[in-house]
């Protein structure tokens, strides 16, 4: 099932950028699990509810949702946070991901990259480096960088 949001903003994983949308993960996720957990999920404001998968808290199987994580634009919150409001259980989205799958949180982060890294957006951005200006002033680009990349984009493949 897929859900859209409006929040413009991506989770981070050490460094890699996952463009999944959170609501899409814990769909996933909640489709893996035959441990009952996660047996409620709802859209509300800028939270995803969903049951609690902390083992503490009613051994992962509480009946309403009472957990959400974060997906609003206010920057001053941490996007994909996790937080119980009941048994106040708090954690990173990858903390959240260790829950459900009664993981550590390195393995959790290992399993978000590689299931939704952003991989080739991550390699590119790393062979393409920093491109050289011709000239500073006018801000233009020799034509022989510019040949280097066009085939990264159909747009730039499309119009040379």
């Amino acid at each position: 099932m897929m859900i859209c949001h409006s929040s413009m903003r991506e989770l981070e994983v050490d460094g890699v950028v996952i463009t999944t949308p959170i609501i899409d993960i814990i769909y996933d996720i909640k489709e893996q699990l035959d441990n009952g957990k996660l047996s409620k999920i709802k859209q509300m404001d800028e939270y995803i509810m969903f049951t609690c998968p902390n083992k503490e808290h009613a051994g992962g199987h509480e009946t309403r949702p009472s957990c959400g994580v974060y997906v609003g634009d206010n920057l001053d919150k941490e996007y994909g946070f996790m937080h119980c409001f009941t048994c106040d259980a708090k954690g990173s989205f990858y903390h959240f991901v260790a829950l459900c799958f009664d993981i550590t949180d390195d393995e959790a982060k290992r399993w978000l990259i590689e299931k939704y890294g952003n991989s080739i957006f991550q390699e590119r951005n790393i062979l393409m480096g920093e491109i050289p200006l011709k000239n500073k002033k006018e801000d233009t680009l020799d034509i022989s960088v510019i040949n280097n990349y066009y085939d990264w984009h159909p747009y730039l493949d499309k119009r040379r």
